[in-house]
């Protein structure tokens, strides 16, 4: 996987993780990540998608990542809680006001990124998210999880 890569990726809820990564050739960083409340999420998802279409000028593929979520009969047994569809609503608001195509939200299966990137792999990978409740770390699993399904490998990961 060559080139280099912007993501923008979210775990959406009462509390919303989220994440801005960066990849360059082999390298992947967390260049910002951070655990916010209801009225903080679209203007931190607007700071980064602002240039996304600059950055696909330049080169550099621009994604966004957000883990999915759908109600079930279960999940109106557990909780009425509202959130995260809610803030799925945000991000689709926000990714439409700059232009960015809802076609191309890679959604992800809550499971898929915790079953396959636990908090050890994130630790080796050196992608932690320091202090929170972990939402933060899952924006980052889902990040991870979109690279890895799009060919990036680290030696670290397989430790």
């Amino acid at each position: 996987m060559k080139g280099q890569e912007r993501l923008v990726s979210v775990d959406p809820g009462l509390v919303t993780g989220v994440t801005l990564m960066d990849r360059s050739a082999d390298t992947v960083k967390v260049t910002l990540s951070a655990e916010l409340g209801e009225s903080e999420v679209a203007p931190w998802l607007r700071m980064c998608l602002s240039d996304w279409e600059s950055l696909e000028e330049q080169g550099i593929i621009f994604s966004v990542v957000c883990e999915s979520f759908f109600i079930t009969a279960q999940t109106a047994k557990n909780s009425q809680a509202p959130w995260s569809l809610e803030m799925i609503g945000v991000l689709k608001q926000v990714c439409r006001d700059l232009n960015y195509p809802l076609d191309l939200i890679y959604w992800q299966k809550p499971s898929a990124a915790k079953t396959m990137i636990d908090n050890a792999k994130l630790r080796r990978l050196e992608l932690w998210h320091r202090g929170g409740a972990g939402h933060a770390n899952d924006a980052i699993r889902h990040g991870v999880l979109c690279l890895i399904n799009r060919g990036w490998r680290d030696s670290r990961f397989l430790a």
